[in-house]
């Protein structure tokens, strides 16, 4: 027996290369079989090493050869990040550490084994060589620029400047043979493996330039630009000795440079999550930075680190904010950032009932705001998707939407829906095409003109001929029971416009009255009307009754009786009784002698 320790410190005691051998009447078996799993940094991962019936030996987890993790239920290594689970051994939010090989072993003699491997993968990083990222070299010269890079699987690496690409294989090294002018800038080195984002960093080359100006004694730069500042060196040789040199020091100050923070200029976030937008500005002379912000006219200035902090963003927060960096030479250069903020669709509706008559077009309306831009279905009350096509007609313009409907069909009455869709959600409003009359209008005026009896009218809007209407009537103080008159609708139109008259008899003098009306057509009620409060008059003026000498036979003029919408209007109270109590033999009689010159004979006593 010896024993044995393991790279992380266990001890455990083996007969030479193997484990102490359990005594069992039952030899278990391995019923997983060997994995190779590639995995991204992050991710979760399940080693299986399910056994048929363990017994009483122990299993034990491995990495590589001796490095024990647990041993049974044993935790060996501290890594809370690496648990076993019954038999499996379960790594969470994997490391590139973790790649290698896991052996689960069971105690028998000889061991029983099982291994997994794990090649975990994860994203690129670069570091510039020089860590300073900038490199001067004369004229001529030759350059070497380098970018050190990590990752798995291992990144490919490719440089960019002055806007074109280079593809150099393994792109660690990129060479500027015989360097000029025009060599100067921005390098940037871009490794990418296909796992998460590529890295890149920036090394700045600059190449000087060697002038033979003759005497020398003057050197003339024109047109100066912001490339041209810097030291020049003036060195004067005659060959005796060493030469002697003098340096003077240009500095050409332009416009202010803008880099907008983040560097894509768009930011998109959700309605009431922060938003946060900056820009860094370098210049010669330090430029100040200012904002303009949607709508805004005038620049406001940022102290805090040249940035704008919005804590709950809203619609009203999305646009386009200009950062400006403003030197003290009066030269400013902006840079743009676009703030997009998200929210589910909301709809509007107009107008959510809409009256119509069969044979006319319609237009169905709804106003539609929501970010992303929703998409928008029509769609019956049934739940079949309306398509346009001779009958119907989609349209939009901005935010409103609108569903065309050409000649109208008895089917086409009913609900219809408009449904908006985004990525983060959806919403449905419902509206109404129905063919009963709008509600009517009372256009009598509010002070009758008699003690007793009140003409009451109104207007109704209906695209369906109206066949009757409900009027109910009684006393304003009165909480009892409304007197009801159902009316049979008069041709009376102009348009689609329908006017109403009636007159409502054997009311109270000097009474207030509230009375209400609905139409008819053949798509049934409309809406109940508004009351209109109505006041009869104090009294009525009665003409004095004509007073004639007594004869065997006389003839006298009755009152003439006129027929208005149903209900005969009479200055003679005896009539207005019987009328009263017999509208259907009043109707008839009225409707045959509207004026009548009744004769009759009165015996004298």
């Amino acid at each position: 027996m010896s024993e044995c320790t393991y790279a992380n410190g266990v001890t455990m005691t083996q007969f030479d290369d193997e484990l102490e051998e359990v005594p069992s009447t039952h030899m278990p078996h391995l019923l997983s079989t060997t994995t190779f799993v590639q995995a991204t940094i992050g991710e979760t991962i399940d080693f299986p090493c399910a056994v048929d019936d363990l017994g009483d030996f122990v299993l034990i987890w491995k990495k590589e050869k001796n490095n024990i993790l647990f041993a049974g239920e044993l935790r060996i290594i501290r890594d809370d990040r690496i648990k076993v689970n019954r038999t499996s051994l379960v790594i969470s939010n994997i490391h590139p550490k973790d790649s290698g090989e896991y052996i689960c072993q069971i105690s028998t003699n000889p061991p029983l084994e099982l291994s997994h491997s794990l090649d975990v993968l994860y994203p690129p990083s670069v570091k510039p060589h020089p860590r300073d990222g900038l490199i001067t070299v004369k004229e001529g010269e030759t350059v070497t620029l380098k970018c050190n890079a990590t990752g798995n699987p291992k990144p490919s690496i490719t440089w960019k400047h002055a806007g074109r690409h280079y593809d150099n294989g393994d792109g660690t090294v990129f060479h500027i043979t015989n360097a000029e002018i025009d060599d100067s800038g921005e390098y940037e080195c871009t490794a990418d493996n296909s796992v998460g984002e590529p890295a890149s960093a920036v090394i700045t080359v600059e190449v000087g330039r060697h002038y033979d100006n003759g005497d020398g004694t003057v050197f003339h730069i024109t047109n100066a630009e912001i490339d041209d500042s810097g030291e020049y060196e003036c060195t004067a040789d005659n060959s005796v000795g060493e030469p002697a040199s003098a340096v003077i020091t240009v500095e050409v100050v332009s416009a202010p440079k803008v880099y907008p923070d983040p560097k894509s200029g768009l930011v998109v976030v959700n309605e009431g999550e922060p938003i946060s937008i900056g820009c860094e500005a370098t210049g010669d002379p330090t430029p100040v930075i200012s904002w303009k912000k949607p709508g805004g006219d005038k620049a406001i200035k940022v102290r805090e680190e040249n940035k704008i902090v919005i804590s709950e963003a809203d619609r009203s927060h999305a646009g386009t904010y200009e950062c400006i960096a403003n030197n003290s030479l009066g030269i400013f250069t902006s840079a743009i950032i676009r703030v997009q903020v998200l929210y589910a669709p909301e709809i509007q509706v107009p107008h959510s009932w809409i009256h119509a008559g069969e044979g006319t077009n319609v237009n169905i309306s709804c106003i539609i705001r929501g970010e992303p831009i929703p998409s928008v279905v029509w769609k019956r009350n049934e739940g079949q998707i309306i398509h346009s096509n001779d009958h119907y007609r989609i349209m939009s313009n901005g935010h409103l939407h609108t569903l065309e409907i050409h000649h109208l069909t008895e089917e086409d009455f009913g609900g219809y829906k408009c449904v908006a869709s985004n990525s983060l959600s959806s919403a449905s409003e419902n509206v109404h095409i129905i063919g009963t009359p709008q509600v009517p209008k009372f256009t009598s005026k509010p002070h009758g003109s008699q003690g007793t009896k009140y003409t009451i009218s109104w207007t109704v809007d209906s695209h369906t001929p109206v066949d009757e209407y409900s009027l109910m009537y009684r006393k304003k103080s009165s909480t009892g029971e409304w007197e009801s008159k159902t009316i049979p609708a008069t041709d009376k139109r102009e348009g689609n416009m329908h006017s109403q008259v009636y007159q409502l008899i054997d009311l109270d003098p000097a009474t207030s009255y509230e009375a209400v009306v609905t139409a008819r057509n053949k798509f049934g009620w409309s809406k109940q009307s508004d009351a209109l409060v109505f006041t009869t008059k104090s009294q009525e003026t009665v003409a004095p009754p004509i007073t004639e000498e007594p004869t065997t036979s006389s003839t006298t003029i009755v009152p003439p009786t006129v027929l208005e919408n149903g209900t005969p209007i009479t200055n003679d109270k005896h009539f207005e009784k019987v009328s009263s109590t017999s509208s259907t033999f009043a109707l008839s009689l009225i409707s045959l002698v509207p004026l009548a010159l009744i004769s009759f004979s009165r015996n004298l006593l």
